[in-house]
């Protein structure tokens, strides 16, 4: 699976786009925004589908730097920060 985040930074309560390329169908798959005490702030369960995706989502959650979270269920978990200002 590849993915991407844009626009990095977002503007505080700003919306940016989860790109997801993936070869093949990944049902139950979970994306997560974690604050960096380690908070979930949001837990959002995925069905990847077979080729390109694009997943919007609110940057309403305040300031700082979080991490993104892409877990399959094959046990994959992949991060990406993202900066919200």
């Amino acid at each position: 699976i590849f993915w991407e985040v844009y626009p990095n930074p977002v503007a505080k309560d700003g919306q940016f786009t989860v790109g997801i390329n993936s070869a093949k169908a990944v049902p139950g798959a979970r994306l997560q925004v974690v604050d960096i005490s380690g908070r979930i702030i949001v837990d959002k369960v995925l069905q990847i589908v077979k080729g390109y995706q694009a997943v919007d989502l609110r940057a309403g959650f305040g300031t700082g730097q979080f991490m993104l979270r892409l877990l399959n269920v094959d046990g994959m978990t992949e991060s990406k920060k993202i900066v919200v200002q």
